[in-house]
């Protein structure tokens, strides 16, 4: 059995896992970013929005680390990526 191209196009291929990988890194760069910048600033952080961070924090790495066991997770199943 392969992953192939569905009628709608999508493939899963190894280049498009490394985007998907560059994304997620940028959204986690951009989160830091944001809140380094905020208390460089002297603003306060909310608690409540501090935790909704960290919950997008660990959504972001839990991608990530579906991402990096993907190709197991396929041959595992008999499944090959295009």
């Amino acid at each position: 059995m392969e992953i192939g191209a569905s009628t709608d196009g999508k493939v899963l291929m190894p280049a498009k896992m490394d985007d998907l990988k560059t994304w997620i890194n940028a959204a986690m760069t951009d989160e830091e970013t944001c809140v380094d910048g905020l208390e460089e600033m002297g603003a306060k952080v909310p608690e409540g929005v501090k935790a909704k961070i960290e919950d997008c924090k660990q959504l972001l790495t839990n991608g990530l680390a579906i991402l990096a066991n993907m190709p197991s997770l396929l041959r595992h199943f008999h499944l090959q990526m295009h």
